[in-house]
């Protein structure tokens, strides 16, 4: 049976008339992108206050752009480099950027307090208010908290973590996955639909950055990427500095601080949840350093040292990136008695690094006390066989901006509720995996502390 003819057989047993001959079509047609015809139906769309028409024109380019995550040599360098220093420049992590995460917290509770101790689901919301952080800074401003921005924000998240996933049914049938796609099969189809969208706005916010040109400010992540790239074609410098690199690095930043920050709090809420003893040694800890009302800074970390091994264990328990991102050997190795080629993709498994019972006792279990020393005062920041943010010059750029959001929300959240599961539920720790390891979907209390 041809390729042509399995397509089509899988249609059929998904309900769906597939004819052969569309396939041959798709597959001359090289249908890795979706027809230009649904391209300029997404672009006649409005979307209340997020899409507006913004007069894209056809266009060949990647819905998901390359990023200094996905490339190497130079370009790397060159765009990681820019990356990195833009956003110490721009204070992320730093004293102002906190308040502004502070206040992204404040509206989040306030959200969370109108259901009332009522079961829902959180994820829509924590996802929303998560990529604001990294909205202020990268589009410097935040999208209102409604129903329209929430689901904008959410789906294009979620699309693009199962539609970028390092394992599954498109990393390894590619071609075969455009071609179901094109053909409006599987859950992909609708994914690609929410990345074009959320790529639209990526490029609306540069447009919008181009046409106030008069106002630029170098420091500014886009417009200083602009000023990069002006440069870049006037002296013809010869340097990576491109609107497609530009694209990308928003969508990588936005995504990746988005879907990280957001699945490790999920898991950790799911954990106060099931353990309830040790949400109760935070809410003690919590109280009697901060009381109910104080907000939490940064520098506080070290005077909360059950609270954040807690965080800690939230990040090796459920490890949230299993399979790390694909890696190159750039020459002939030997690692471990094994001849490595030149050229072979190499996936790191972060999972078996957090459950090695080498360095950790009963891996399974939550135990947060196994990153407190011996006095249980102070916290063991760098242990053994712990990488949740990965390792080596490519290994998460934005670590400390995670872990800041991970204190804030989670001592924010524990200061004036108790999370409970549904009445006569127990949590659920199932789980599917994307770019990140993510819990199913499901309702949690969050009930106010007295």
């Amino acid at each position: 049976m041809s390729v042509e003819e399995d397509i089509v057989s899988l249609g059929k047993s998904m309900g769906l008339e597939v004819e052969e001959r569309d396939v041959n079509e798709l597959v001359e047609e090289h249908t890795q992108e979706l027809t230009t015809l649904e391209i300029q139906e997404l672009q006649s769309q409005q979307h209340t206050d997020v899409i507006q028409e913004i007069g894209l024109e056809e266009s060949e380019e990647e819905v998901i752009s390359t990023s200094f995550s996905s490339v190497n040599g130079q370009e790397w360098v060159e765009q990681r480099n820019y990356s990195v220093k833009t956003m110490k420049n721009l204070g992320v992590g730093k004293s102002n950027w906190e308040t502004s995460v502070q206040a992204e917290v404040e509206d989040f509770i306030k959200k969370i307090s109108i259901y009332d101790g009522r079961a829902f689901d959180v994820n829509k919301l924590l996802t929303a208010s998560v990529a604001n952080n990294i909205s202020s800074f990268i589009f410097r401003k935040r999208l209102p908290i409604n129903s329209q921005n929430v689901d904008f924000l959410y789906r294009s998240v979620n699309a693009i973590s199962q539609f970028a996933a390092p394992i599954g049914f498109r990393n390894c049938f590619p071609f075969l996955c455009d071609i179901l796609v094109a053909l409006g099969i599987t859950e992909y189809a609708s994914y690609k639909k929410d990345i074009i969208k959320f790529h639209m706005f990526v490029r609306k916010e540069v447009e919008l950055c181009k046409k106030n040109a008069a106002e630029e400010n170098p420091e500014e992540f886009i417009e200083g990427y602009l000023t990069k790239i002006r440069q870049n074609e006037d002296n013809n410098l010869g340097n990576t500095f491109n609107y497609t690199n530009l694209h990308g690095n928003l969508q990588a930043l936005f995504i990746g601080a988005s879907d990280t920050t957001k699945t490790s709090l999920t898991w950790l809420l799911l954990a106060m949840a099931t353990y309830l003893d040790i949400q109760s040694k935070v809410h003690e800890e919590i109280d009697a350093v901060l009381g109910k009302e104080k907000k939490i800074d940064w520098s506080d970390r070290s005077s909360l040292p059950y609270t954040y091994a807690v965080i800690m264990e939230g990040q090796r328990w459920k490890t949230i990136a299993p399979i790390n991102t694909p890696r190159i050997a750039t020459e002939d190795i030997t690692l471990g008695g094994f001849e490595i080629p030149k050229g072979t993709v190499i996936m790191a498994n972060n999972w078996g690094v957090h459950n090695d019972t080498k360095y950790w006792k009963d891996p399974e279990k939550f135990q947060p006390e196994r990153f407190l020393l011996e006095d249980g005062k102070k916290v063991n920041m760098k242990p053994e066989s712990y990488i949740p943010f990965s390792y080596g010059k490519r290994n998460c750029p934005g670590e400390v901006i995670a872990m800041i959001e991970m204190l804030f929300y989670f001592v924010a959240l524990m200061q004036r509720f108790q999370v409970l599961p549904p009445k006569g539920k127990t949590p659920s720790m199932k789980a599917t995996v994307g770019l990140t390891y993510h819990p199913v979907p499901q309702e949690l209390r969050f009930v106010r502390r007295e």
